[in-house]
């Protein structure tokens, strides 16, 4: 197990979306923290993986070696961009902190990894998922409402 493995917080859900353009996205929900992550290109592909290995970064290390663009040793540069990718996805509260088994290790400051844009907190997730699906046209979400003869008085409902 690499240093880096770790688990899927409870309560995280995915969606993978592959555009017969070759484009990819990929949103993961954290239903307790009601947050939501949006993931492009190689990073929507890194984090599949990641999903469905339950936290598992094996298969999202070797994609990482077959797809990156290296300067010297592309072990330990997949290993390092693989390192900052799973540290975001912990900040985000995707992934679990790290194992028992490795707490005390020093997995020093890995350089800015090479898989971009993997997790960007300061941007609004909904809005850039709604712009992506919109630019795309896939229908992603829907609301119908039957009747404006709803009987209750919600203070944060829109209708009259």
């Amino acid at each position: 197990m690499s240093i880096y493995e770790t688990l899927l917080q409870s309560g995280v859900f995915s969606r993978y979306y592959a555009l017969p353009s070759g484009e990819c996205a990929s949103v993961a929900y954290h239903t307790p923290s009601q947050s939501v992550v949006f993931f492009e290109g190689d990073s929507a592909e890194v984090w599949w993986r990641i999903f469905q290995a339950g936290g598992q970064t094996a298969k999202a290390r070797d994609y990482i070696l077959q797809n990156g663009t290296f300067e010297g040793d592309p072990e330990n540069e997949a290993e390092a961009a693989l390192a900052g990718f799973v540290e975001n996805l912990r900040t985000s509260s995707l992934l679990s902190p790290l194992l028992p088994e490795h707490v005390g290790r020093d997995t020093g400051t890995p350089p800015d990894p090479s898989v971009k844009n993997a997790v960007n907190v300061t941007e609004n997730p909904e809005l850039a998922v709604s712009q992506f699906m919109a630019d795309h046209r896939i229908l992603y979400s829907l609301i119908l409402e039957l009747t404006y003869r709803c009987n209750e008085k919600c203070v944060h409902c829109y209708l009259p």
